[in-house]
């Protein structure tokens, strides 16, 4: 476990784990597990670094660029010229301090870990953005875009169901429909549903 501990190519795989994680977590719900894992992966490597008498400071290119692309990740925009740079700051980091170390294992797991980071990443930001551009499964946004038909109305005001619930609702823009007409939920107020006409009735 020492000697593993005690090897360079160790830290750039555990920080590159960590790296991983740690973007993933960003990136989707995971409830945690991956960014624990990921600083625990983090921690370790820290310790492994703090173990050995080699050069460290190349690292701090490592977690600049796991930051970049964090932000990018949260902004839900990945420019290109964001990603190769945050790819350059990765492959810097990691491969110089495989060089520092005079470690040929490290330098060589430093460049395919850059290239694995690097072609991973736009398939971790589809991935984000899919799922937070998908419409909601729960709670009052889940309701917009669905069909629901008039119980009662009274001018711009009335009661509406919806799957078997009834709901107090408002129209977006002049009368209620009458009774059995079906309406378009385009949004809320509160727990009462903001209404628009449709054409069809629900089959």
């Amino acid at each position: 476990m020492d000697a593993l501990l005690n090897a360079p190519a160790f830290v750039v795989v555990a920080l590159t784990l960590a790296s991983a994680l740690l973007l993933i977590e960003v990136a989707l719900p995971t409830f945690g597990i991956a960014g624990i894992s990921g600083f625990v992966l983090a921690a370790t490597g820290a310790a492994s670094v703090a173990r050995q008498d080699k050069p460290w400071w190349p690292l701090v290119l490592v977690a600049l660029a796991v930051c970049l692309w964090a932000v990018m990740v949260a902004r839900r925009s990945a420019p290109p010229v964001a990603q190769v740079t945050a790819a350059v700051l990765y492959a810097l980091g990691a491969i110089g301090y495989g060089i520092g170390a005079a470690d040929i294992p490290a330098i060589v797991v430093a460049g395919l870990a850059t290239v694995g980071l690097a072609a991973g990443f736009p398939t971790l930001v589809t991935a984000s953005n899919r799922l937070l551009n998908r419409p909601s499964q729960v709670g009052m946004d889940s309701l917009v875009g669905r069909v629901a038909v008039v119980e009662r109305a009274a001018g711009r005001s009335g009661t509406v169901r919806l799957e078997g619930s009834l709901w107090n609702a408002t129209s977006s823009g002049g009368d209620l429909p009458g009774p059995g007409e079906t309406v378009l939920v385009a949004g809320y107020d509160g727990m009462m549903l903001v209404v628009t006409p449709v054409a069809v009735r629900p089959s």
